[in-house]
This record gives C-alpha cells, structure tokens and sequence, in this order.
C-alpha cells in the first residue's frame, strides 16, 4: 500500500494512487484504507472498492484534528462517485419509511410519503395537550405508544385494545392555541373536537384534548436552534428524522437487551451498510426530495419505551451511554451545543424540500456533500 503523510496524520491508500489526497488537506489527522476490489460474501462476485474510516490517529499536537477527516472521504467520493464506507453509493435506498400522525403515538409504515412545507405529510400534525394548553408525551405518559393510528383521507383514526376508537379530523375545526413541547411560543391550530377529548381523557385517566396544526400555523423552531429554516408540525424540532438501520445493528449488537429501530421514531431509515457514516452526511437527495442533515439528534428517554407495550427499558440508553456520548461539542454554540452535550446522538435531523416532491421506499439515497462529525466514530469494541 502506498503511504501518504498529510499533516499531523496518515492516510493509508490500497489500489489508489496518492493524487486521491488534494493539497489542501493538512488539518486532516485519520486513517484510512482502500482496499482492492473483493469479493461480496454472498455473491462471491467482485465489488466496487470502498473507503473504510479505520480509527483517529490524532498527533498530541494537533487536538482538533480529530473533528477534520472528513475533507479525505470527500476527495474520495470525487475521484470515485461510488465510493462510501461498507457499501458503495448506488446500494444504499431507503428501506422504510415512518410516520407519527400524532405525536407519541404509534407510526404508520408507508410506501411512499409526500413532502409538505413543514416536512412529511401527516406527521406529527397533531398533539395531545393537558387542561393547560401543554404537549404531553411518551416521557411521561408512555402508554401513549400502545395507541393505534390509522389514516382515512387527511382524517386519523385512533384506537387502543379495549377501548374502540375515535376520528380525529380537522376540517370545520374549531381553533385553538396550545404549547409545543419546545419553546414557549403558542402555535394556533385547530382541536379535536369533544368526542375525540373524551376518548383520550378516558384513556390516560384525566382531562385533555388534541390538537392539530394547520396550513395557517406557521409554526416554528425556537430561533436560538432553529437550524432547519423552515416551518414544522409537532416535531420537537426536526423536520425529518434519518436513521441508518446499520448503525441500529451496530448498537444491538452491545447491547444489555433488546430493542428495535422503532424506539428511535425516525421517518425515513436507510442502511449505508456501515454504521455512524450518517453522522458525516450534509447535503443529499432521495428520489426528487432533497434534505440537509443539519446535526445528529440527541435522544430523550423515549426510546427506552417499548413502542408496542409502552413499558420503559434500559436499552438503548445503555448502549448509547457506552458508545455514542456527546460530552462536548466544540463544533456548535449556544442552545444547540447545550442541546448535543451531555446526551447519547443517534440518527441525523435534516430539513426537506420541496413541498410537493415524494419519497419511496426503494428510492436512491446520494449523498452530495459531507460535513465534520460532531462525535468521532466510535470504535468497534
């Protein structure tokens, strides 16, 4: 293999020529390795070669080198447009797609989602709020996941073993105004009308209501974190969540017990085939929709809660302690730094457009820029 020094680092290039490496990248302080072409496992047939981020190699000198390796991989990507960690670009697709037609209840799998100004259509378009007007959530209801949504039109159907069902509709909706889970600025929207807020008053044991936002809410993200730019739902703040499915396999493979990708409540999910290369993503394209991962996501304690029991577990809050801590963000500041700091990250939050494209199942992921993780990787132990 040919050895090339740059900087405070080394990068080792396997079948590759040095030219890979651009002048510019002395900050960099990573290892790399190129392999030759291989053969897949299962197929047994020749695939494209792939560049695999190995470890940090940072010199004592040099302490903010680890947060720049990612110039390398973009200059790898140029010379080979196929080129991603464990598998090659054209491979990765969306597996599955997510959404939460009200918040803390339980997702609808689709095939294919619409992209609307405030993200993907009916997710997170309604709440449930307490007799004062405030969201409330799995975090401290979490028999909240055990409720069933379904989709009749733009009209949703919610349901609980036992307990039948109710029709949530927004249309000729009286209006109403009620608090985000984040931020202290009242969205206007419409309510559920008074059968539906006695059906899950009856259900969680005391009063409340839901709510929905409309065309008209113009909600936002508080302007302190507010990086996506565009308007939401009741997403706490992200427009879209990303997940890759191989950095879920990576985490339960060490962990305490068992737990799926559902805990997390991603919308759209992928398998890059290598785990936290989602965390160097910036700009990409799915089908006609373009997003930008703006910063991974700090997880709560919802994905501890069991999506089809509603009972809490210690994983993935384990796993995520152990491996995917952020103790400091030197990258970001403000409440977005605040935000990343002291929490486990998992999954990207991206902002979407433009309203009226689709996103399918099948569709092809292309990553077309890469940005500085705000973790490194961790290792595989």
């Amino acid at each position: 293999m040919a050895a090339v020094v740059v900087g405070a680092g080394v990068v080792v290039v396997g079948a590759a020529s040095p030219e890979l490496v651009a002048e510019d990248r002395a900050e960099v302080s990573a290892l790399f390795v190129v392999p030759p072409p291989h053969a897949d496992r299962n197929s047994k047939q020749q695939t494209t070669p792939t560049a695999n981020f190995i470890q940090l190699s940072v010199h004592e000198t040099h302490p903010t080198a680890k947060h720049s390796w990612f110039p390398i991989f973009q200059t790898l990507k140029a010379t080979n447009p196929l080129c991603c960690y464990g598998r090659p670009m054209s491979e990765i697709r969306v597996e599955a797609i997510h959404i939460h037609p009200v918040k803390s209840c339980r997702r609808i799998e689709v095939d294919e989602a619409s992209i609307l100004s405030t993200g993907l259509a009916h997710d997170r378009e309604w709440q449930i709020v307490d007799s004062e007007g405030s969201c409330v959530t799995q975090r401290t209801h979490p028999s909240l996941a055990t409720i069933e949504t379904a989709l009749d039109g733009d009209d949703v159907i919610l349901s609980a073993s036992g307990r039948g069902s109710v029709t949530l509709s927004a249309d000729d909706a009286a209006a109403v105004t009620v608090l985000p889970l984040v931020g202290k600025r009242p969205v206007n929207g419409v309510d559920g009308g008074d059968e539906a807020a006695a059906w899950i008053s009856d259900f969680l044991g005391e009063s409340h209501r839901l709510a929905a936002v409309t065309d008209d809410s113009k909600h936002r993200a508080p302007s302190s974190i507010d990086v996506f730019e565009q308007h939401i739902t009741f997403v706490d703040l992200a427009p879209v969540l990303l997940a890759n499915s191989a950095s879920l396999r990576w985490l339960q493979e060490r962990a305490v017990e068992p737990f799926g990708i559902e805990r997390f409540r991603a919308n759209i999910i992928v398998d890059a085939g290598e785990a936290w290369i989602e965390d160097s993503w910036h700009d990409l394209t799915i089908g006609a929709a373009s997003l930008t991962a703006e910063v991974p996501w700090p997880r709560c304690a919802v994905p501890q809660i069991d999506q089809e029991s509603g009972e809490r577990q210690r994983e993935p809050a384990v796993a995520l302690r152990a491996y995917r801590w952020c103790s400091e963000a030197p990258t970001l500041e403000g409440n977005l730094k605040a935000m990343m700091e002291g929490n486990g990250l998992f999954g990207m939050a991206c902002r979407v457009g433009p309203a009226g494209s689709t996103i399918k199942v099948g569709d092809l992921v292309e990553v077309q820029t890469f940005q500085d993780p705000i973790i490194a990787p961790p290792s595989n132990v």
